[in-house]
């Protein structure tokens, strides 16, 4: 049974459909960071990975930003947002999914928010790529940052 936390963790993709008015999801983007009542948490793989995708040349589907711009985004950005500590407890729990044949490869990245947000207690992922997180329904809420057609 998924947590019931007011916590909610910010997939990289909403913070990346925030600071870009052409990606899909912007207005959504931009109007959930802003209004959401909830405690908005993201994690250090999170800010890695917007750093990425914001450097990253438009072409190969980033930002194209440079690296001071991307910066000051995301320094916005998480201005009403806590960054949670890696936690061993939260790899440990990776590991598991691992190794019961969970996830592998490239959905690893996923798991391991996931277990971060169980360690702590945040009780809702909310993305604009549901089939990332859907396996992981049964631990934790997952929102859809757009409602899919």
């Amino acid at each position: 049974m998924p947590t019931t936390s007011d916590r909610v963790l910010v997939d990289t993709n909403v913070l990346l459909a925030a600071t870009d008015g052409d990606r899909r999801g912007h207005r959504q983007a931009v109007r959930f960071l802003e209004t959401d009542d909830r405690e908005l948490v993201v994690t250090s793989q999170i800010v890695r990975e917007f750093l990425s995708a914001a450097t990253r040349p438009a072409a190969s589907n980033g930002l194209g930003l440079d690296g001071e711009v991307a910066v000051d985004y995301l320094e916005d950005l998480l201005m009403e947002v806590d960054v949670l500590p890696d936690s061993s407890t939260a790899l440990s729990m990776l590991y598991g999914f691992v190794m019961r044949g969970v996830v592998s490869g490239q959905k690893v990245h996923d798991a391991h928010l996931v277990a971060q947000a169980i360690h702590h207690e945040v009780g809702t992922v909310v993305t604009d790529n549901l089939r990332h997180f859907r396996r992981f329904a049964d631990l934790i809420t997952i929102e859809s940052l757009v409602e899919e057609d």
